[in-house]
């Protein structure tokens, strides 16, 4: 979290598999904590797997990237 706090991105990624949707939406709550304009992309396994279904899991989440997000 100190690069976090110290560099305050616009935006950040993160790559979510299925089993990871809880800790995904907790790092998420705690970004928007520390800057609620942060914008939030996710991607990875789950996005892939459930398509636009992956921002009902995690509704924070700004944006769902399917495929190679980079």
């Amino acid at each position: 979290m100190q690069v976090i706090t110290a560099d305050n991105p616009d935006v950040v990624g993160i790559s979510v598999f299925s089993h990871s949707i809880r800790p995904a939406n907790q790092l998420i709550s705690l970004l928007k904590g520390f800057n609620p304009n942060v914008i939030i992309v996710i991607g990875g396994y789950h996005v892939n797997a459930v398509g636009e279904t992956a921002l009902r899991h995690i509704p924070q989440a700004d944006y769902g990237i399917q495929g190679e997000g980079e």
